[in-house]
């Protein structure tokens, strides 16, 4: 069983879905040099799921550029789907963002919507935002 970012010791466990083998890696190890948070990369919705049920997560930065399929994972996942991660904070990536998406993100509680073209450091912030988050929601559970 896994471990909650409360009970353990390190960085937070981030959830990096994004098909660019650049930007993933790159977010990575700008994350692992930092101390910013542990990343599991997926390049699909597929390896996504199957690193959740491997793992439990404590925060996600998502790309929406896969479309239906990643709305429907981000479901799944404020769905509770997966034990455990229904509350963690999310950051979502996209290409642009018409009223349509708007609409259908704002129900997930997500912390922060990135716009292409973005850069690394702008990700890397978002990765700061969504754990400072998890330390808010963190300190809230433990009151």
């Amino acid at each position: 069983m896994a471990l909650r970012y409360a009970e353990r010791d390190g960085p937070p466990q981030l959830l990096l879905l994004e098909p660019d083998h650049l930007i993933r890696s790159t977010v990575s190890a700008v994350c692992k040099q930092l101390g910013l948070a542990e990343v599991l990369q997926a390049a699909s919705v597929t390896s996504a799921e199957q690193t959740l049920r491997n793992y439990t997560v404590d925060l996600m930065l998502v790309s929406l550029n896969q479309g239906d399929e990643a709305f429907a994972f981000l479901d799944q996942v404020r769905g509770g789907r997966w034990a455990g991660i229904a509350e963690v904070p999310i950051a979502l990536t996209a290409r642009s963002a018409e009223q349509a998406m708007i609409t259908r993100i704002q129900p997930m509680q997500v912390e922060r919507l990135l716009l292409q073209p973005y850069r690394i450091r702008d990700l890397v912030e978002t990765v700061k935002i969504l754990s400072e988050a998890l330390s808010a929601n963190t300190v809230d559970s433990q009151s």
